[in-house]
């Protein structure tokens, strides 16, 4: 896993399997073990262990376990999670990226991002989808 190239490789863990299908459509290879990215689904109370690059998280998580990455990034619509959305509408959400996210050997400075909203994925899973799609 290094920070000097582009992520491919993709490990999900109690997500949809819409967010599966839309994080392949940008080129990620899902497979299990280590992988440049992790991404943590809502319903998931314990995490196995995952070694990762960058690793998504809901902010409701309070039990990381055993995660080996180089950048955690919390997701939700709390004021303490690194993405959230500023607003959403019926179609589309403004996300916000609320702290410098390093990710691939670039850093992601705060800012706010319109995004599609995907009625199939929970905010939580658009938010990652919203910011892999962008920042990748």
């Amino acid at each position: 896993m290094s920070s000097c190239r582009k992520a491919e490789t993709l490990s999900v863990y109690d997500c949809s399997p819409f967010l599966s299908e839309k994080l392949s459509a940008l080129g990620l290879k899902i497979k299990k073990g280590d992988t440049d990215i992790a991404v943590l689904g809502e319903g998931i109370k314990t995490p196995p262990s995952v070694n990762a690059e960058i690793v998504f998280v809901p902010e409701s998580l309070t039990d990381i376990g055993n995660i080996n990455c180089l950048s955690a990034v919390s997701a939700g619509m709390g004021s303490k999670a690194s993405l959230s959305f500023s607003s959403l509408e019926e179609e589309s959400g403004v996300m916000s990226v609320n702290r410098n996210v390093d990710f691939s050997g670039k850093t992601i400075y705060p800012c706010e991002v319109k995004i599609p909203l995907f009625g199939e994925l929970s905010l939580y899973e658009n938010l990652v989808h919203g910011f892999l799609s962008l920042f990748m």
